[in-house]
């Protein structure tokens, strides 16, 4: 794949290369960060992005709220075992997401979902893919923070980048200081290290309940070899969240469905801005509440987004 640098170059390159290839799609290895649920639905692939934190939905409420006939690829960041660094930028993140997404689903429709800020990426991977001729069938936003697509013309230059400054800064003190807190044990990044070997540990068995065809998975060493390090973790998230912090989406015409919830509804206006093609629900919950409490109210955005987006009243 060295040789296929650009997503049109990459689709080109699959095709050929599945016509030497015999076997199911399926049965072909996944990248390191992205695990592969109900490998024998017939439906088309659906492709969750992680949101901040680095790591997707592993909610076991929400993995077995899933059609089971609804294949579905778990996307993490790239990094949290140290192996390899996060890309810096959210465009060339959605490159090489879509280097697994392409190899895996060389032919197709490809829907696409993320929470919170993993939009930002999803939206560029969906970019990527209409101008290499391939637009992705469906493009789902969990809640997106609406500061993100607020145009910064309207603060002016200086405004902005005085605006950007302070992001960064603040998210550079804000790494620095829980590396600290790691070093006198008193932070909570070993907490999350926990929680992502406990979700490979998950995963692991809900593959084994839920994928008959196992084969799918036997290359994954993300669920099936667990090893993460605290200073990779926190590499890897002061990286993605320095990249969306300076990445700011461009005008985008394409259908883009979006549940936000109701504290962040006043900045609808705003999303809509840069998202002119939109088909709209809210939701009660708070952007904290919604991945917990209110998950049944993301599966169900997801499977209407997913299968019944013609009925009336389903969005606005």
């Amino acid at each position: 794949m060295v040789e296929a640098n650009t997503v049109g170059k990459q689709l080109s390159f699959i095709e050929n290369k599945q016509k030497e290839t015999q076997g199911s799609v399926r049965e072909q290895s996944l990248p390191n960060h992205m695990s592969l649920l109900n490998a024998e639905g017939t439906k088309p692939v659906l492709f969750m992005v992680h949101g901040g934190r680095g790591m997707t939905l592993h909610d076991r409420r929400f993995l077995e709220g899933l059609d089971p006939d609804q294949p579905v690829v778990l996307i993490d960041a790239i990094g949290f075992d140290g192996k390899e660094k996060m890309p810096d930028t959210v465009e060339k993140t959605a490159a090489r997401y879509l280097d697994g997404v392409l190899k895996f689903a060389p032919d197709g429709p490809l829907l696409l979902a993320a929470p919170c800020s993993g939009s930002l990426v999803i939206l560029e991977m969906a970019r990527q893919l209409q101008k290499a001729g391939r637009p992705a069938e469906r493009v789902m936003m969990l809640d997106p923070g609406t500061h993100w697509f607020e145009d910064p013309c309207l603060a002016g230059i200086k405004g902005y980048r005085k605006m950007l400054g302070r992001k960064l800064f603040i998210t550079q003190l804000r790494y620095f200081l829980r590396r600290l807190k790691h070093k006198l044990g008193v932070g909570n990044v070993a907490k999350f290290e926990k929680t992502l070997k406990q979700k490979a540990k998950d995963l692991k068995a809900m593959q084994e309940r839920m994928n008959k065809n196992t084969r799918a998975i036997t290359e994954q060493a993300s669920t099936n070899e667990a090893d993460f390090h605290a200073d990779a973790i926190l590499d890897t998230q002061e990286i993605y969240h320095r990249a969306t912090s300076q990445h700011r989406p461009q005008p985008w015409d394409g259908e883009v469905y979006l549940l936000i919830t109701k504290p962040r509804e006043a900045g609808i206006p705003v999303i809509k801005n840069v998202l002119t093609n939109t088909r709209l629900r809210t939701t009660d919950f708070s952007h904290d509440t919604l991945f917990k409490e209110g998950i049944s109210d993301v599966l169900r955005f997801l499977n209407d987004a997913l299968h019944h987006k013609d009925e009336p009243g389903m969005f606005s």
